[in-house]
């Protein structure tokens, strides 16, 4: 039987855990149930096995949008003064 994944989406403000079937329901949810200022975490788990979660993403408040995203050029500029 192969291993369905799941995604659990805590809100750390609230300190409130929502499971769900999806990567785009996880993060439809971060939109709709987290306020503007709330700490969360998306984590992927395999059913089964709920003690095993491997992060998938975090942020504060609403989930971004394409809209909101540095383009390539200024991701790269970024990552250089990183180095």
């Amino acid at each position: 039987m192969p291993a369905t994944l799941m995604y659990v989406l805590t809100n750390e403000t609230t300190g409130v855990d929502r499971r769900y079937d999806s990567l785009n329901g996880a993060l439809d949810a971060v939109n709709d149930n987290v306020g503007n200022s709330d700490i969360w975490v998306v984590q992927e788990s395999t059913r089964g096995r709920p003690g095993v979660l491997r992060w998938v993403a975090e942020g504060r408040g609403h989930a971004r949008t394409y809209h909101d995203m540095p383009t390539l050029d200024r991701r790269g500029a970024r990552q250089s003064l990183r180095s």
